[in-house]
This record gives C-alpha cells, sequence and structure tokens, in this order.
C-alpha cells in the first residue's frame, strides 16, 4: 500500500510486511518473495541445519530474520528499501533441491544471496 513507502531525502523507505515474531515458521522462500515484492532490495536466505531427528520444523521454516542485524522489530516502523534482510531457515532433510531456494532471484528484483 501506498502508506508503507515513503521517499526521504532521496531514501526510499519501506515498512516490513510482518512484525518479526510473525515471520517466524513460514516458509522463507515465500517470505523472501513477499519482501522483494514490497520493495526490498536485499534479501538473503542462509540455511540452518538441524541435526534432530526429532525436530519437528518443516524444511525451509524460518528460525529467525533480521533487518540490518537487528533480530527484533515490530513491522511498524519503516526501513531503508536497501536494508540487508538475512532469513535463516531449518535445512535438514537430503536430496532436497535447493536451486529452489536460489530460483527466488529469477522472479523477483532485487539483490538476492543464498548461502
Amino acid at each position: 500500500e501506498k502508506e508503507d513507502i515513503v521517499v526521504k531525502n532521496g531514501v526510499m523507505l519501506i515498512k516490513p510486511t510482518r512484525s518479526s515474531d510473525d515471520y517466524c515458521g513460514e516458509n522463507a522462500l515465500e517470505i523472501a518473495k513477499e519482501l522483494l515484492g514490497a520493495g526490498f532490495e536485499n534479501v538473503t536466505l542462509k540455511p540452518v541445519k538441524v541435526l534432530s531427528k526429532r525436530a519437528k520444523k518443516r524444511y525451509g521454516e524460518i528460525n529467525s530474520i533480521s533487518i540490518n542485524g537487528k533480530a527484533e522489530f515490530l513491522g511498524i516502523k519503516k526501513v531503508p528499501a536497501s536494508s540487508y534482510i538475512v532469513i535463516e531457515y531449518s535445512d535438514f532433510k537430503k536430496n532436497v533441491d535447493a536451486g529452489v531456494y536460489t530460483s527466488v532471484a529469477k522472479s523477483y528484483t532485487g539483490n538476492y544471496e543464498s548461502y
């Protein structure tokens, strides 16, 4: 929405689509697409190995998300579109095509990285 994006002193500021707590448990790829679609330019997906077989998290489920190094945010304060967003997600399955998680760069504009 228009009120979620403003330009101040030549810098585009965007309100995150949710608060940090609301991202946890969501699918990392879908959230990366959501953030890039909102206008953010730098989204990085970082897999976190989950070694326990008893872990109940789904592959690709978000463990944490940070904006410019801050892991807690309310989703109400606007931040620069060029902010660095790192999404850490559960990675425990073998033989999963990691290309699915890197394909977001082909579908959406902005800088995208995957570890």
